[in-house]
């Protein structure tokens, strides 16, 4: 088998063609609305930038850290581009030391194929806002946090605690799903380790006091823009469109079967990774907890948001992206215990297609 003998080289290879792939869709001057204002505020003095920022719907971290960028590399377009790219490497170097020493090389090796092959990251992962920000942080304050319980060191505590809030301090979607993160969290030290109480209870508070300015400004936009809030959520189109994001980047075209194309991919992926998930937690549901916890993360935040949204709108598609690191660890994992080469081949060959 090629994948065992040479996993390393390969993810290796992986890796470089993540830094490579998205950087083709960064170097282009072409700007939508959002994007124009992430470059107006890194153009801006630090003083402007944080009343600015702070009049925004999205936390400030993201801003200020691509002002900090901008001061070493400039503010081109390009350039601020590249700077968008850097998380989504950071993941795939991630995963190839981390998700590989923990999980085994086969789930970091589909782990960084997904990755790659997934439209959603390359589109975004070249976007001048802070979504592979985000995406980065949550996926790494679910492994932390994972990892806190598995072994519970102080390092991980501290180091889960650290990506939690600037996952907070990033996307509000991050700051809920760090929330459910923490709570799942809280759930399995009761039902398996209550002597691990004492340090979720000191980290999660840690967690809210750093978070206490982000809060104030966070109430202040959210009543600001509660009379003129833009999203608006449609019944029952919204579930084909979570179906097909992560699957669609902007496919456009008169064929209506082409159009379709990225619909049934994902229906057909949906429907694989539910009866597979289901055989292998009745199989071994301790050896698959990881997976389901990662997508019944993914679920808690979806349905909620979704459910908030019958009363005031607040969830579009795009905003699961800070979630998607633990959609492909999941991904990833079914497909690194998939036995059937044929299932595994019209995977891969739609994800490229």
């Amino acid at each position: 088998n090629i994948l065992k003998k040479h996993s390393k080289i390969i993810n290796i290879a992986l890796v470089v063609l993540i830094g490579i792939v998205p950087l083709l869709a960064a170097f282009n001057s072409n700007l939508w609305f959002d994007e124009a204002y992430s470059v107006g505020l890194a153009n801006q003095p630090w003083g402007n930038l944080f009343v600015s920022a702070i009049n925004d719907v999205h936390p400030v971290l993201y801003y200020v850290l691509l002002k900090l960028y901008s001061l070493i590399c400039g503010t081109s377009v390009i350039a601020l581009r590249i700077f968008s790219v850097i998380p989504i490497v950071l993941l795939a170097v991630f995963s190839f030391v981390k998700i590989r020493k923990e999980f085994g090389d086969k789930v970091s090796f589909y782990f960084n194929l997904v990755l790659l092959l997934l439209p959603v990251t390359m589109h975004y992962g070249s976007q001048i806002r802070m979504y592979s920000w985000a995406m980065l942080f949550v996926t790494l304050t679910a492994f932390y946090a994972y990892k806190a319980f598995k072994y519970n060191e102080k390092k991980h505590w501290i180091i889960f605690a650290i990506f939690s809030i600037l996952s907070a301090y990033t996307h509000h979607f991050a700051l809920f799903t760090i929330g459910v993160i923490n709570l799942v969290l809280l759930f399995f030290i009761i039902r398996k380790k209550k002597e691990l109480l004492k340090r979720w209870f000191i980290y999660g508070v840690l967690q809210i006091v750093l978070f206490i300015p982000g809060l104030i400004i966070f109430i202040m936009q959210s009543t600001r823009v509660a009379s003129g809030f833009w999203i608006s959520v449609n019944f029952p189109d919204i579930f084909g469109q979570i179906i097909q994001f992560f699957f669609q980047d902007s496919i456009t075209s008169d064929n209506s079967i082409l159009k379709a194309i990225p619909s049934i991919f994902a229906l057909f992926i949906v429907i694989y990774m539910i009866l597979r998930v289901h055989k292998l937690y009745i199989e071994d549901k301790e050896k698959i907890r990881p997976t389901t916890i990662a997508l019944s993360v993914c679920g808690i935040v979806v349905l909620v948001t979704l459910l908030v949204s019958l009363v005031r709108a607040v969830f579009i598609p795009r905003y699961m992206l800070p979630m998607l690191g633990l959609f492909v660890f999941a991904f990833a994992y079914v497909l690194s215990v998939e036995k059937s080469r044929v299932i595994k081949t019209i995977i891969l060959l739609g994800l490229l297609i």
